[in-house]
C-alpha cells in the first residue's frame, strides 16, 4: 500500500466509524418506530409524524451506508 492510500484511510477512518454508530442510533430508531407503529390505530393524529420520523430515519440511514461504502472503495 502506498503512503496517498494509507494516509487516504487514516482520514476517512473516524468518519467511517461515525458513520457505523449512527447506523447504529438509527437502528434503534426504527426498532422503536415499528415497535410503536403496532400499538398506534392507522387512524391516530400521531401515525402520519410516525411515518416522517421512520422515512428520514430511513434516509439517514441510507446516507451512513455510503459513508462506510465510501470509505471502502478509497485508493
Amino acid at each position: 500500500m502506498d503512503k496517498t492510500r494509507s494516509e487516504g484511510e487514516e482520514t476517512l477512518r473516524p468518519l467511517i466509524r461515525m458513520a457505523h454508530e449512527l447506523n447504529n442510533l438509527l437502528t434503534r430508531i426504527l426498532g422503536h418506530t415499528d415497535l410503536a407503529a403496532t400499538k398506534i390505530p392507522d387512524d391516530s393524529r400521531a401515525r402520519p409524524d410516525l411515518d416522517k420520523v421512520r422515512a428520514a430515519a430511513l434516509e439517514a440511514a441510507e446516507v451512513a451506508r455510503r459513508l462506510r461504502e465510501l470509505g471502502r472503495n478509497t485508493p
